[in-house]
């Protein structure tokens, strides 16, 4: 295995059988094939912690839009451990300081636990749970979760030895859970030495959101939605290195040349958004299904599933009986009525928060207003909107790198590559517009109701263009 956890499963049938009886074990995936893993991964998948995955879908409600949409976080755990394992192999093949086997070994280890279990506190319906928590007020992310997830399985499966096999103690542990949330806590000192920080942008990529997570599910989705992806992440990983930045810490930067493949992979993202996670009818089951309490703590939560719709729906419980209507809206397909959609600008020079804030603030007057003028209705207005930085081009923070000699390289700057791709094949939107949805959600609403709804949004979103 030359050091390394992951191949991609093209072994001779002796080599197989060989690593089988050792602990080994091969995956069939639907997006990469025959994956091998390592008898640590494997021990850690086979936990009732991460075969609740299999519970929960990958792309919430979008199964009511787009019936294949059934894949699941546990496939989508393993696809990221494997392109986890892809990645250090190739960075480390080109990484020109020293690194003794033994690292090489460990470090590929820890990114690809990391990796395997970065979703291990994603709730029902993956982000839709999110949303739903955040209506509950609570500040909950599904990474803080992971990681609680993640401290609970080894102590519940009795992991610390296993670990300790590998020569991973409690120091690794930490190093595994800084890796799922791409580096430590706000205000806190990095584990990793300034050498290995590239090692923190693989799994989770706060600067740019290039890692393996969104390449997997960039490929599996588009896969189960029947939306076809052209980002090759393959040709990424042939044109990717390490090298320190300004800053004393070494960074993965991509060749000069890659810049419209980038591109190419933010606009993959914004399409699936546009075209599935966001889709009206999918917003729409989200807010007929909003829970009203569950139990966050990990014991609890590790037997939170997809299934607590169909608990709901069939429990005896009296108390329960209007939370299965609104259930039963949904197999019916009654949703609530789609009012209309209003358009509106943000501030380029808002920072995500104040974006985050301005968009609350906008969603609260409108439906303040609306309840207002339509007395006796209740609406539901949600928002779609891509958040990004300060900068509205999503490249600007990539690392780069060129080719100066047959075997020399060198740091590019993002100015010196666009000037040289322009023209561009496309236009980067100098635009930020953030889009509400309304909905009515009574299901006995009158006409003229209905009608006086959908001409306020259409006033609102004339003054919005004003």
């Amino acid at each position: 295995m030359n050091g390394y956890c992951c191949q991609n499963g093209h072994q001779s049938f002796g080599l197989n059988f060989s690593m089988e009886a050792t602990g080994y074990k091969v995956f069939n995936d639907s997006v990469h094939g025959h994956i091998t893993l390592h008898p640590l991964l494997v021990k850690v998948v086979d936990t009732p912690q991460f075969q609740r995955l299999r519970n929960i879908k990958q792309l919430g409600f979008a199964n009511y839009v787009f019936p294949g949409a059934n894949n699941c976080r546990y496939e989508h755990s393993l696809g990221t451990c494997y392109l986890a394992g892809k990645m250090v192999e190739k960075l480390l093949s080109r990484e020109s300081g020293p690194r003794s086997n033994e690292d090489k070994f460990k470090m590929t280890l820890c990114v690809q636990l990391a990796a395997l279990c970065h979703d291990l506190g994603h709730g029902p319906f993956s982000h839709t749970w999110e949303r739903i928590t955040e209506t509950w007020g609570y500040d909950w992310k599904h990474e803080s979760a992971s990681i609680q997830m993640f401290d609970y399985l080894v102590k519940e499966n009795n992991l610390h030895e296993e670990f300790r096999k590998y020569n991973l103690g409690e120091e690794e542990i930490k190093i595994i859970k800084e890796l799922i949330i791409g580096g430590p806590d706000e205000n806190k000192k990095p584990l990793l030495a300034n050498k290995d920080n590239f090692f923190y942008e693989i799994v989770s990529n706060k600067n740019t959101g290039i890692d393996v997570d969104r390449w997997d599910y960039f490929l599996r989705d588009g896969l189960h939605l029947n939306l076809r992806i052209t980002f090759d992440y393959r040709r990424l990983l042939e044109f990717s290195t390490i090298l320190y930045d300004d800053d004393g810490l070494t960074h993965i930067n991509f060749r000069d040349k890659e810049m419209l493949n980038l591109y190419d992979m933010y606009r993959v993202r914004s399409a699936l958004h546009y075209a599935a996670y966001r889709h009206k009818v999918v917003i729409n089951i989200e807010q007929i299904t909003l829970l009203k309490e569950a139990h966050l703590a990990p014991e609890s939560f590790s037997t939170l599933t997809d299934h607590v719709f169909y608990d709901i729906l069939y429990s005896r419980d009296e108390r329960l009986s209007a939370a299965q209507q609104l259930l039963q809206r949904v197999l019916k397909r009654d949703l609530y009525k789609f009012v209309g959609s209003i358009n509106f600008p943000i501030a380029k020079r808002l920072s995500k928060k104040e974006q985050k804030e301005c968009i609350e603030k906008e969603k609260f007057k409108v439906l303040s207003k609306l309840e207002n003028d339509c007395k006796g209705s209740k609406f539901s207005v949600e928002d779609f909107y891509l958040y990004l930085d300060s900068t509205s081009d999503p490249v600007a923070n990539v690392k780069f790198y060129k080719k100066t000699g047959e075997e020399t390289i060198e740091k590019e700057t993002f100015e010196n590559i666009k000037n040289r791709l322009a023209p561009f094949p496309f236009q980067l939107s100098e635009d930020r517009t953030a889009q509400l949805l309304v909905f009515c959600k009574n299901q006995d609403v009158k006409k003229n109701q209905l009608e006086k709804a959908e001409n306020f949004v259409k006033q609102y979103k004339t003054q919005c263009i004003v």
